[in-house]
């Protein structure tokens, strides 16, 4: 597979997207999760550039352009996940056979629709593999916009998408019905920093607002959009759309680079909107199977 290295794909929404560490950073790959949580990841999706990827037809896998995690953010080198490429802009996750969910801010720009295609499986196999293998069965282009809203004064962040054909060989996320509590244990999956999909856990509902809930999970932009997933009943109970600063620039042997930055446990600022905004959503569209 020819992978060619290009820079400047990571900042794109970077801005909107910032993140951190809590306490001990419990990012991990989905190979090294329970199985229970690699089944749920296989329902989740990096959203990429369509221009970055170049199809080979022989071997119906697509070769794509990107930059590693040093590359992006001239990490020092006690930092994690370095050389691992960085592709997906913003995370999603599967709510119907062709409906997919994200931040509303992924999705606010004129081309959002057109010019990015979905991913799943965007993930490292093994301790062994350093590039995840993008098969064209697992390429989806985004059709249409079902509904988007970005509102930060009233915390509402969300997007719909229909895609371009149905998901046959993955099953629909299962969302909750009911609203978070406080301390209720959470886990993540997404892609931090672009990276291949990574799981999140040991990590819980800080503060409840009316729309979204304040944690403490290692987020960073990539992660946006997000599933937010209640730890114990492995619902959906939200979609990560934003929290504080995720690289501070240290000196580490002499040398002036990027480290994450890392907050205690208790400082949680991560900001995740209820996944009820989807279901009223939801709720004026033909899709009302997704809430049965």
């Amino acid at each position: 597979m020819k992978i060619v290295l290009i820079l400047g794909l990571l900042p794109l929404f970077a801005s909107a997207n910032n993140k951190i560490v809590y306490g001990t950073d419990n990012r991990k790959e989905v190979y090294e999760s329970a199985p229970k949580l690699q089944k749920l990841a296989e329902s989740t999706a990096g959203m990429i550039r369509t221009s970055s990827l170049s199809l080979n037809l022989i071997s119906t896998t697509y070769s794509y352009n990107y930059s590693t995690l040093n590359q992006g953010e001239i990490l020092c080198p006690s930092q994690r996940f370095g050389e691992q490429p960085t592709l997906p802009i913003c995370s999603g996750f599967l709510i119907a056979p062709d409906l997919l969910v994200t931040a509303g801010h992924c999705m606010d720009s004129e081309d959002s629709c057109s010019s990015f295609s979905w991913v799943f499986d965007y993930k490292l196999s093994n301790s062994m593999s350093r590039f995840p293998s993008l098969k064209m069965q697992n390429v989806y282009k985004c059709k249409q916009i079902i509904k988007y809203e970005k509102d930060a004064y009233m915390d509402k962040d969300y997007a719909i998408i229909k895609l371009e054909r149905k998901v046959w060989d993955r099953k629909p996320l299962k969302l909750a019905l009911e609203n978070v509590q406080a301390q209720d244990q959470l886990v993540m999956i997404g892609h931090p920093s672009g990276l291949p999909t990574k799981v999140t856990d040991n990590a819980q509902v800080l503060r409840l607002q009316l729309d979204s809930f304040k944690t403490n999970l290692d987020a960073f932009h990539g992660n946006s959009g997000s599933a937010v997933f209640n730890a114990e009943t492995l619902e959906v109970v939200g979609i990560l759309v934003r929290g504080a600063k995720d690289y501070n620039m240290v000196n580490e042997n002499a040398r002036t680079c990027s480290a994450v930055n890392v907050k205690p446990d208790y400082a949680g600022g991560e900001s995740v909107s209820h996944i009820s905004q989807i279901f009223n959503a939801l709720m004026q569209y033909e899709y009302q199977q997704v809430i049965k």
